[in-house]
Parts: C-alpha cells; structure tokens; sequence
C-alpha cells in the first residue's frame, strides 16, 4: 500500500531547508551532471501569464515542479505572480514522496545557484555587492552571496524604494546596507551584481562597472541574460 505522501507548506520547506545546505547539493550536481536527468522547461503559454512544467530525475528521486507564472490584475509587467508545487517520487517504486510548495523552494534553489556561481566566478576579495531588484527571491539570494564571500556593503536598487527598506532592514544588523537611487548609482562600486528582474531588455550599461569589469578577463556572477548591455553589442 502507497503511504501518505509528505506535505509540507513554503513555512514549512524554509525551516528544514537552508540556503547552505542548498548550495552544498547544487555544487555536488554541477561536479557530476551524469547524476541528473533534467530536460529543458515545458511552456503552456496563457493570457497574460505562462504555466511551467519543470521535471528533473536524481539518483532514485524524480521531481516535477509545476508552476503558474502570471501578471497581476493591474496588467503591470514588472509586478508577477508565481504559484508553484513541487511532487517528489520515489524511482524505484514510483511511490509519490512529498508535495510541497514551491516559492520558498524556487528561491532557496536559485539563490543557491547564484551562491555557488559566486564563490567559483566572484573575485576572493569581493566585498560589495549590488542586487537590482527587491522581490521575493532578494533576501535569499543576499544570504547566498554572503555564505560565498566575506561582504562589507550591499547595495540594493528597486523601482519601488519601500522594497528596499524592507529587505535592508533583513540584513541591517550583518552588514552595512545601502539604497540606491538608480542602477548606474547602484552598480557603480559593485564587485558582484545580482540581477532579480523580470526585464525582457537590457538595462544595465557596461561602462557604469567598475574598472576592473572592464579587463578581458572580467566575468558575472549570474546576472539576468537580458540585463546585461555588452559593449560590444552597443
């Protein structure tokens, strides 16, 4: 007989999953990626919005997350919703695990990535980084960036400022914290630059780095594809 599959809720995943923990998985599958079977994102394209499928077998585990993507009522672009479950079965059996929620998840997971992109691709010395874009995935992926490297300063841009106090105030007793005005003003003394946005054009100008981004040799850490305005492409 199939038990009773384990339910846990986004509360419920955020206290027995943490960001480091995430982070240690994400490195392990990024040194052996023969141990995961992931195919690429099935999209079902709706008004105003778009459902995912995203299914991925590891080990003796298959997951799927299935994910609704949608724009709010006020039809604004920048403001999304995301409602997301996550189904865990066992290979062998086909016994289905775990349903979960899936926001507290997607952003443990993709601050991970970042975290683990971070450590590997940041400069050792990096010590200020900027993060555009105050959502729901910005305190976890500050935590992942600050497990990654030692940081004296973050820098945080949003279009809506009180978004930015508010995930300030998260971080205000661990590191210094900052509010910028604009992107450029944001970036402008960055070692490392999160991108949280769902831009679909650049925004970001090259020129407005440090200097020493501007080496043949300088590399991101994770930003968004589309937020990047490569000089080269200019």
């Amino acid at each position: 007989m199939t038990s009773n599959p384990l339910i846990l809720s986004n509360d419920e995943v955020a206290k027995v999953l943490t960001v480091q923990e995430c982070m240690d998985v994400i490195e392990e599958l990024f040194r052996d990626v023969e141990k995961c079977q992931m195919p690429p994102k099935l999209y079902l394209d709706i008004p105003d919005g778009d459902f995912r499928a995203m299914p991925a077998v590891v080990d003796n585990t298959a997951g799927i997350k299935w994910c609704g993507v949608h724009l709010d009522k006020t039809r604004e672009k920048r403001k999304i919703n995301i409602f997301a479950k996550v189904l865990i079965n066992d290979v062998d059996t086909g016994e289905l695990l775990a349903i979960m929620d899936g926001e507290q998840l997607t952003a443990i997971r993709t601050a991970a990535v970042t975290g683990v992109a971070t450590k590997y691709v940041a400069y050792p010395d990096a010590s200020v980084a900027a993060f555009i874009g105050c959502g729901n995935q910005t305190q976890r992926q500050i935590q992942a960036v600050m497990l990654a490297r030692e940081l004296s300063r973050i820098v945080l841009f949003d279009l809506d400022r009180s978004r930015c106090e508010y995930i300030g105030s998260l971080f205000e007793d661990e590191v210094e914290v900052e509010i910028a005005d604009s992107v450029q003003e944001c970036v402008k003394e960055a070692d490392i630059v999160t991108t949280l946005t769902p831009a679909k054009t650049p925004f970001l100008e090259h020129e407005w780095l440090k200097p020493s981004w501007r080496e043949p040799k300088w590399r991101f850490a994770l930003p968004s594809h589309e937020a990047i305005q490569d000089e080269q492409n200019s």
